[in-house]
């Protein structure tokens, strides 16, 4: 009796132990619930058995309806009103309206825009006093995860708003979108680090359900399986949007990133695909509006397999040149030497560094061959 006695007491204090465990956990979840209310990712990553309707509604209550010329959609990154959109949409010569789901309606401003992210951000402001403080609904920035495999899409019609994504994956090859000019085919705009999945509505981002914004459609494709979307990834965008919400409303510009001109090897494999082949020895792509010849040095570079990022302009900050013809290869920043592949990774790095900070960047002329490393202090 003593033996049953004892298990039975082992029981009780085990059963005491996971109840005040659950009962903490729920505590936890309830006070997110009670006064985090506008911080979805919170919400999502405490508890979360929700269906993807229902987690696709909370996204909703994040997302808006943006007047800017033309309509689109963008994403609120920040509990005071941060629009995360897709550039190409935006016309700076227009203002902005934002309204959400539940009709609330906003004024917007342009605080950022950047064509090598393809990302623009809207600061939102109260329509009647532009000096109130907003506390919106917001998600946080996130990347595809081997923890998950359950993404969902919001759509821009009433009845295809909410749709599970499927085959979610990275494309590891560039995107070109052309347009025409002069009759011919030609490249409009390349990117190199796309997001693609499937989707059974007009999708305008994607999710994943623990409260992330995983990536915002730029265009898709009708393939014999269905409509493939391609989503710019936003996880790399979290340190610059830090950068823009410090600056509570005023424009994020970066002059080492308006100085760069130029092309990294997989955008250079695009515009090769539409060229004018002048002669054997002398092919023109169009590139900037323009077509220009290629530099058969540049050609060779690519041949060979190499990466890097080619100098259409001269590169100058301060008392630094780098000239038009050169190839950037690597950058050194905070002693991490970081090699240069694709654009974006040598504007991540541009975009990292703060006033007082130095980097070195290493980079070939590519007509003597000579080699240089460089300092910049900014």
């Amino acid at each position: 009796m003593e033996k049953k006695g004892g298990v039975w007491k082992i029981l009780l204090i085990i059963g005491i132990v996971i109840f005040s465990l659950l009962l903490c956990y729920f505590s936890v979840v309830l006070y997110f619930y009670l006064t985090k209310t506008n911080d979805i990712s919170s919400k999502l990553s405490l508890f979360n058995l929700f269906s993807d309707e229902q987690v696709g509604e909370m996204y909703q209550k994040a997302s808006y309806e943006i007047k800017n010329g033309d309509t689109y959609y963008g994403v609120n990154v920040n509990e005071n009103g941060y629009l995360l959109t897709v550039a190409h949409n935006v016309d700076e010569d227009e203002g902005f309206l934002a309204y959400s789901k539940n009709g609330a309606v906003f004024n917007g401003k342009l605080v950022f825009l950047d064509d090598n992210y393809n990302l623009a951000v809207i600061k939102l402001y109260d329509l009647q006093d532009s000096e109130k403080v907003l506390s919106l609904p917001y998600v946080r920035l996130g990347g595809l995860s081997f923890l998950s495999s359950s993404y969902i899409s919001l759509g821009k019609t009433a009845d295809e708003e909410i749709s599970t994504a499927k085959n979610v994956d990275y494309t590891y090859q560039a995107i070109s979108l052309t347009t025409q000019h002069d009759g011919i085919d030609v490249v409009d705009s390349i990117y190199t680090n796309a997001i693609m999945f499937e989707s059974e509505n007009n999708s305008y981002g994607l999710f994943d359900k623990r409260g992330n914004l995983v990536g915002l459609t730029y265009a898709y494709a009708d393939t014999s399986k269905g409509r493939e979307y391609f989503a710019i990834p936003v996880d790399l965008f979290d340190n610059t949007l830090n950068k823009i919400v410090s600056l509570n409303g005023e424009r994020l510009e970066n002059s080492l990133v308006d100085n760069l001109h130029g092309y990294d090897m997989f955008e250079f494999e695009q515009y090769l695909s539409y060229p004018i082949s002048v002669s054997s020895s002398n092919t023109q792509i169009f590139y900037d509006g323009v077509w220009q010849v290629v530099d058969e040095n540049v050609y060779s570079y690519y041949a060979s397999g190499l990466d890097g990022f080619y100098l259409t302009e001269n590169f100058s900050y301060g008392e630094t040149l780098i000239s038009e013809g050169s190839m950037i290869q690597s950058v050194t920043y905070q002693n991490i030497s970081y090699q240069i592949t694709v654009r974006l990774d040598l504007v991540d790095l541009l975009y990292q560094i703060n006033a007082g900070e130095t980097l070195s960047i290493t980079y070939t002329n590519m007509q003597t061959g000579e080699q240089t490393e460089t300092q910049i202090l900014v």
